[in-house]
């Protein structure tokens, strides 16, 4: 490998670009205590900002245990295969309920007498047709002479009746293309009305066997047209022996918090009922709570790996307090009302090392004694927390904006001084090349005089 150039002193020897670096990388000592302060505060700015993000994490998990998990619940259902009927809770209460489902709730619908031998060919029949929904309304819509099934099917769907019209073919060897329209949703429609009906108005007959009809102030009677030959069902199921009707077989409304999905009809009285067992979901709970704590082990890491001789927050021992604050309100005493007072005395504990850990047998025992009573102590600990964690991660105003607000403009100090002390060196380094250089002038003319004098004197 070829040898690195030197610019020595062509006439002194000397080698000037090394005396010139070393005087550079003595006086640039400043520079780099500027540059390591700059950097390490540029590091400060990420580890605050990353505990801002942190505590705010560590408040949601705190929100979210306070104001939902405690409302998750556990159903247990008599039927291992949840036949007639299942179930999913929260913030229902605990409790038995005893549920018979007699029957489902269903869809009208209407199949087409006749059937046509193509669905994009053969012509259904020129004229005004009607359709009056479960809803009471009639709406009408006109066909051409030669439209076909598909353009019938189009038009009813445009319609926006609450209805959805499809072709099917049933294999049948002649005519095999029949119009089926099903109602949108399950349940009887206004007043009651468990069919729809479609006529044609005052028309031709028409290949679909659908039955003529006159319009009254714009509607369809109740006795003309051809009716849905599937009447629509409401859902009739019993809870602790009360009877219930529903339009759907999601029944959200019949026990607060419960939501039941009815599978199967034909429970009676008589039969065995579908016993429903809803208590509170432990597991749940005990997985927001490690979250929670999770979290704020999370931020005391942070802090942890960034504190020290060096690192970003040397001396600041505010920061670490801020989280200690949390840690007294997680722990410490509540204004709870209830047999437990403290987030410790339903099993949080703290660890030598400062993280937090839950005994879990402990917090389950807590909540098999008085569920209402671990809730509040953490709805307390949770308003609290969050008033802290506000104060402190609000943008502009909180505490660590401020303290970020103080190293930015430190930074930008420091970035006009590097500037220029830069420019200071870079002139100086000019100035102490021009120096040896004019040396090295000075010192050749003088080598080159006394060779002349020495010549003369031979």
């Amino acid at each position: 490998m070829a040898s690195p150039i030197s610019f020595a002193g062509l006439s002194t020897n000397l080698p000037t670009d090394k005396l010139v670096s070393a005087i550079i990388e003595q006086e640039s000592q400043p520079l780099y205590r500027m540059q390591d302060k700059q950097t390490l505060g540029t590091q400060k700015i990420s580890t605050l900002r990353s505990i801002n993000s942190g505590l705010l994490a560590l408040n949601t998990s705190l929100g979210s245990l306070a104001n939902s998990s405690f409302l998750t619940r556990s159903v247990a259902s008599s039927d291992s295969t949840n036949t007639y009927v299942s179930a999913t809770g929260s913030g229902a209460a605990t409790g038995t309920y005893e549920v018979r489902v007699g029957q489902l709730a269903s869809k009208a619908q209407l199949t087409s007498l006749n059937g046509l031998a193509t669905a994009n060919s053969t012509a259904v029949g020129e004229g005004t047709y009607a359709f009056r929904g479960l809803d009471g309304t009639t709406k009408t819509f006109t066909m051409g002479a030669t439209d076909n099934l598909q353009t019938f099917r189009d038009k009813i769907n445009a319609l926006g009746a609450g209805v959805t019209a499809t072709i099917v073919n049933t294999g049948a060897l002649t005519n095999p293309q029949k119009l089926v329209i099903s109602a949108s949703d399950t349940g009887k429609g206004k007043d009651g009305a468990t069919q729809f009906a479609l006529a044609q108005v005052g028309g031709a007959a028409n290949s679909l066997g659908i039955a003529g009809a006159t319009l009254l102030g714009g509607n369809l009677q109740d006795a003309d047209g051809t009716k849905a030959n599937i009447e629509a069902k409401n859902a009739l199921f019993s809870v602790n022996g009360i009877d219930l009707e529903r339009k759907s077989n999601v029944v959200t409304d019949a026990v607060d918090g419960l939501s039941l999905n009815l599978k199967s009809g034909g429970q009676t009285s008589a039969s065995t009922p579908t016993v429903l067992t809803v208590t509170t979901d432990k597991s749940a709970i005990t997985t927001a709570m490690n979250d929670m704590v999770g979290k704020f082990n999370a931020v005391l890491k942070t802090i942890k790996d960034n504190t020290g001789s060096g690192k970003p927050l040397s001396g600041e021992l505010n920061v670490r307090n801020l989280l200690e604050i949390q840690r007294s309100s997680l722990t410490g005493a509540t204004s709870a009302t209830g047999i437990f007072k403290s987030g410790a005395e339903v099993g949080l504990k703290t660890n030598r090392d400062g993280t937090l850990s839950l005994d879990a047998t402990a917090f389950q025992a807590a909540l098999d004694k008085d569920p209402a009573a671990v809730q509040s102590v953490f709805t307390s600990i949770s308003e609290k927390v969050s008033k802290s964690v506000l104060s402190i991660t609000s943008s502009g105003s909180g505490e660590l904006a401020k303290i970020i607000q103080g190293v930015d403009a430190q930074n930008a100090r420091l970035t006009q001084q590097i500037s220029t002390t830069q420019s200071r060196l870079d002139k100086r380094k000019q100035a102490l090349q021009t120096q040896f250089a004019n040396l090295e002038t000075m010192i050749g003319k003088m080598q080159a005089a006394g060779q002349s004098l020495s010549g003369l004197a031979r």
